[in-house]
């Protein structure tokens, strides 16, 4: 394997690998990554990239608490433990099938080769387990407060550009579900004309773009990426001229995330339209 493990197990076909690693200075309680590697593609993917330490490295933890993750479930699912700053332990069970998109081959179309080999810091799994962590802390913590969690601050902002950006993308997605249609003739012009606005507008964002390839504020930028993520692997937006667009600010947005709640919600939309099959 090209990377170090403390513990490391196969799937039933010897393709996939799960392993942890400690992340620094090895201890009792140390802080741990969970590793998923396809040996066929060389690509690999973090369930968990960085545990929390389980407690200070002072020798008072003697038992043994390494993640020691197994393939389970006839390989549908990892289970190890994860390790919490308040001193305790948790069980995770995570999902193959993700794992395995991400670590795939690039797809025969193009569409997908431009959201795999993330760096480990940008991959989709690793900041969703991210946002969703701070999102179940942020509203325990204001049930707590409050006795509601409606009050958690959690607000998603955003100028017009960009609700209209993703509106455009659910609409286009509800057309071609057929939801709601009164007739085939009137759906099929319907969808045409509201392609041809998507794509207006996807022009315009394109040329807009700042050095970085977002469109600078952070929860703003994360919305068009969205909306250009699902736009290419759905294949309505061009895959050569839109996925390494939507790849370059995704990597940006992941430089720059600093965990503000109004970006939490539209961060996690990047996530799930690189996730979603």
């Amino acid at each position: 394997m090209p990377f170090s493990a403390g513990h490391a197990t196969m799937s039933a076909d010897n393709r996939y690998v799960t392993a942890d690693n400690p992340v620094g200075t090895w201890y009792r309680g140390c802080s741990w990554q969970v590793m998923f590697y396809d040996r066929v593609t060389g690509r690999i993917a973090f369930p968990f990239y960085r545990n929390d330490p389980l407690c200070a490295n002072d020798g008072r933890w003697h038992n043994h608490p390494d993640p020691h993750p197994q393939f389970a479930c006839r390989d549908r699912y990892i289970v190890s433990t994860v390790n919490r700053a308040d001193g305790h332990m948790d069980l995770a069970v995570t999902p193959t099938e993700p794992l395995r998109r991400l670590t795939a081959p690039a797809a025969a179309d193009g569409r997908d080769a431009f959201f795999c080999a993330f760096p480990a810091e940008a991959s989709p799994m690793t900041v969703g387990g991210r946002i969703v962590r701070q999102l179940i802390s942020a509203t325990t913590a204001a049930s707590c407060a409050t006795g509601s969690a409606t009050r958690a601050g959690l607000d998603v902002w955003a100028n017009a550009r960009e609700y209209a950006t993703l509106t455009c993308n659910a609409y286009l997605e509800a057309r071609l579900a057929g939801h709601g249609e009164p007739s085939v003739s009137a759906m099929c012009a319907d969808r045409q004309r509201a392609m041809r606005e998507s794509l207006d507008r996807a022009e315009a964002l394109l040329r807009s773009r700042r050095e970085d390839g977002t469109w600078g504020e952070l929860s703003d930028s994360a919305m068009i990426t969205a909306a250009f993520i699902a736009g290419v692997r759905k294949g309505r937006l061009d895959a050569d001229v839109y996925g390494p667009a939507a790849r370059k600010a995704w990597l940006a947005l992941c430089g720059r995330f600093d965990g503000s709640t109004h970006a939490l919600a539209p961060m996690l939309w990047c996530v799930n339209a690189m996730l979603e099959p």
